[in-house]
């Protein structure tokens, strides 16, 4: 689909457009590592720098090409998650607080926050299944049977 591979393409132009001009002077390469790819959900990190590396979480419907948020998966309106998230986080720099992190993916079963905190990216993984009340729409996370 010529035209889904052209949105996909242009999406990610854009969200790499902070990295490119220091990519085209030379100063940062570029990379992308497909974290998950389902029928459902592709969890993609882009990632930029030398000698330390800024890394980027985009989360993909591949069907529509349209950007999935957290607030699709999770009820990130309930005010039980956060407390939750705060009592399961072993990752005591994560600041869960007053909000969720924008930056998000999903590696197995798992679904992981990050928050770049003082110019370090910081990392705490969940297992869906601690999240299960929370969860809006399963599609996101089914898996396929054997």
């Amino acid at each position: 689909d010529v035209e889904l591979q052209n949105k996909l393409n242009e999406l990610l132009r854009k969200e790499c457009a902070e990295y490119l001009a220091s990519f085209y002077q030379g100063r940062a390469d570029m990379a992308f590592k497909v974290i998950s790819a389902t029928d459902k959900l592709v969890s993609l990190e882009l990632i930029s720098g030398k000698t330390s590396f800024l890394h980027h979480h985009v989360n993909l419907d591949p069907k529509t090409g349209n950007i999935v948020k957290l607030d699709q998966l999770l009820n990130t309106q309930d005010p039980d998650l956060l407390p939750l998230l705060r009592l399961l986080c072993t990752n005591k720099n994560i600041q869960l607080e007053q909000k969720l992190p924008a930056e998000w993916y999903i590696e197995g079963n798992n679904l992981f926050l990050l928050q770049r905190i003082c110019g370090k990216d910081e990392v705490a993984g969940f297992a869906l299944g601690n999240l299960h009340k929370f969860i809006k729409d399963k599609r996101w996370i089914e898996k396929k049977s054997d």
